[in-house]
């Protein structure tokens, strides 16, 4: 199992944002990421982390402890809103491209790759190289974001059903995006 999960990526990455590209990410509810330490995740140890949770009560037995992952505490260790909308209850349903061309086809073709997947290195590529922080830098950041910190999977690509959380970019903000990396990772536990 390769996880795309990468702070180095992520943090080598904002470092070659100008400061008017970073202010955006901060009016976004993202600013904290901006703070990250460059720490590389081994894999080992990610999964001796995985082997102590126990999912009878969501929390990670350390120590002869239970340490519960509560949404405070996620808030705290990565500066993530714990209020707003549910990222799970917005994203929509898995599309085909004919779909997804139909539903919203200009953001969908701006971000698409192969089998409805967006590739975490083009969405990079594409907050890197945009000239001003408009609203397709928003949109990218969020999914680069996704890919990489948020909701990373084994696949190096973000899937398509998380275009509707960046479709109306007022919206960004308003969701709780504590709550939706919590969650994933406590499946993503499970399902190891």
């Amino acid at each position: 199992m390769h996880l795309t999960c990468s702070i180095v990526k992520f943090t080598k990455t904002l470092k070659e944002l100008s400061p008017e590209k970073k202010n955006v990410i901060k009016s976004m509810g993202f600013g904290d990421l901006l703070k990250m330490p460059e720490t590389p995740l081994r894999r080992n140890m990610i999964l001796e982390i995985v082997k102590v949770f126990e999912p009878s009560n969501q929390s990670f037995r350390l120590c002869g402890d239970d340490v519960q992952i509560l949404p405070d505490i996620v808030k705290e260790i990565m500066g993530l809103q714990i209020e707003g909308n549910s990222v799970f209850e917005h994203r929509g349903e898995k599309v085909t491209k004919i779909e997804g061309n139909t539903m919203d086809k200009d953001l969908f073709l701006r971000f698409d790759g192969e089998d409805k997947n967006m590739k975490i290195n083009r969405l990079r590529d594409i907050i890197i190289k945009s000239r001003t922080p408009d609203d397709d830098f928003r949109r990218a950041f969020v999914l680069f974001t996704i890919g990489v910190i948020l909701a990373p999977t084994t696949k190096p690509c973000v899937h398509s059903t998380y275009l509707t959380l960046v479709r109306e970019v007022s919206d960004i903000p308003k969701f709780n995006w504590g709550e939706f990396t919590m969650n994933f990772f406590i499946t993503f536990s499970l399902s190891i």
